[in-house]
């Protein structure tokens, strides 16, 4: 895929392949920013709409996008997700409407090499983006089921087939990128990142509000007055810290502590570091976190596990406020996620 194969393709203006009705030219964001487009895709077949779901396929040069991000699109003008920093989505919704009405698959490319000679990446860079108006519902429901049960899985589309179909994904093989050859494309999907929070006092409900804001899963887990009654004045549900291990870990998990007591952390952090979570980070000062790392060595945490633990957790030095713990421990779990290929 590339340059080459569209060389002898007379160039083109975009604005000469459409002809869409108005209303059709405001395009809404459905719900936050990252919501899932195969679940976008989901809700609108069930009510009824046409869909267009497009992925990146190829990247030649620098982008903001990776490989295997996706857009959905409905006849009705709704949009999910994005493939770019914002400069391509509206002609890529435009062409995704009318890839709906001839029922085709296409892969067109944007950028460098591009037919379109008024369409240029501010990066430089050429994309090659599959335009798929055919993925089945059946296809469109197991994959939302296996997001829903966070199981990772592969989709696998043939440029030339009549639809997508669904592979599983062994978990040794979750750091393999998507990929594009023979034509086909396969694109493995991760369970989204989830937060499990543990403490008390205003931070653990700053940050879940915060993390709702983003669209990621956040369970709060306290049984202090105080937070209880904070977490109801703005609405974030709390569960009793009783609680904690009916929600299963996973490697697509982080878990943090928040307490002002650290001596009640020690068992917790233990179940936590011996568990999957993919970063396990607890607040305090450094004082506090060499007490709290010699109490759990004591009581038989293995070095290795120990040496899991982010502390003090959060990426702002010398936070002092919730907001800018809420703030530190959010991007330092989102690091790490990146680092670890916890997303993609």
């Amino acid at each position: 895929m590339g340059a080459g194969m569209l060389a002898n393709i007379e160039p083109v203006s975009s604005s000469e392949l459409f002809d869409l009705p108005d209303a059709y030219r405001t395009i809404g964001v459905a719900r936050n920013v990252d919501y899932s487009p195969l679940r976008a895709i989901m809700d609108w077949r069930r009510q009824g709409k046409r869909i267009c779901l497009v992925t990146l396929v190829n990247v030649e040069g620098s982008g903001p996008r990776s490989v295997g991000s996706q857009l959905a699109v409905s006849d009705a003008g709704d949009i999910a997700g994005y493939l770019t920093g914002g400069c391509l989505e509206r002609e890529l919704a435009l062409v995704a409407y009318q890839t709906m009405q001839t029922g085709r698959r296409r892969i067109e490319r944007y950028g460098r090499g591009s037919r379109y000679i008024d369409l240029r990446l501010p990066c430089g860079s050429g994309i090659d983006v599959l335009f798929d108006p055919l993925i089945s519902d059946g296809v469109i429901g197991t994959a939302v089921d296996h997001l829903s049960k966070r199981q990772p899985f592969e989709l696998v589309t043939d440029f030339g087939g009549e639809t997508a179909v669904l592979a599983w994904q062994h978990p040794a093989e979750f750091a393999r990128q998507d990929a594009i050859g023979d034509g086909r494309f396969t694109k493995l999907y991760l369970p989204p990142v989830q937060v499990n929070l543990f403490g008390e006092g205003f931070t653990p409900i700053q940050l879940a509000k915060l993390l709702d804001g983003l669209g990621i899963l956040c369970r709060v887990h306290s049984d202090e007055r105080l937070t209880l009654l904070a977490a109801e004045a703005i609405g974030i549900p709390v569960l009793p810290m009783s609680s904690y291990g009916i929600h299963s870990e996973d490697p697509w998990t982080a878990s943090a502590t928040l307490f002002h007591s650290h001596d009640r952390e020690a068992l917790l952090l233990m179940q936590l570091l011996r568990g999957q979570s993919f970063y396990v980070g607890a607040i305090g000062g450094r004082q506090a976190a060499a007490r709290r790392a010699a109490q759990m060595l004591a009581k038989g945490l293995d070095k290795k596990d120990l040496d899991r633990l982010v502390a003090p957790a959060g990426s702002i030095s010398s936070a002092r406020t919730a907001t800018e713990l809420a703030l530190g421990l959010t991007t330092q779990i989102l690091d790490t996620a990146r680092r670890l290929r916890r997303v993609l």
